[in-house]
């Protein structure tokens, strides 16, 4: 399976692609920017979130949606 990656770190300026750790998501944008065949790989660390998220989107069988952390 493959997957579009996506990287949100701590220090993301909101202005990122998400393509890389270099030019990361922040959390509200990985939030409103997921959508099927995603993995969106969160840094460790503390994020400040501007509302609560709740899943309002969902991936399929064949292509899912991650999120899973890294250091």
């Amino acid at each position: 399976m493959a997957f579009t990656e996506r990287y949100v770190t701590t220090s993301a300026t909101g202005f990122g692609g998400g393509t890389s750790e270099s030019d990361s998501w922040s959390i509200d944008q990985a939030y409103a920017g997921q959508s099927a065949g995603t993995r969106i790989n969160v840094q460790s660390g503390t994020y400040n979130i501007a509302s609560t998220l709740q899943a309002n989107i969902s991936g399929t069988a064949t292509s899912p949606i991650v999120w899973r952390g890294y250091k």
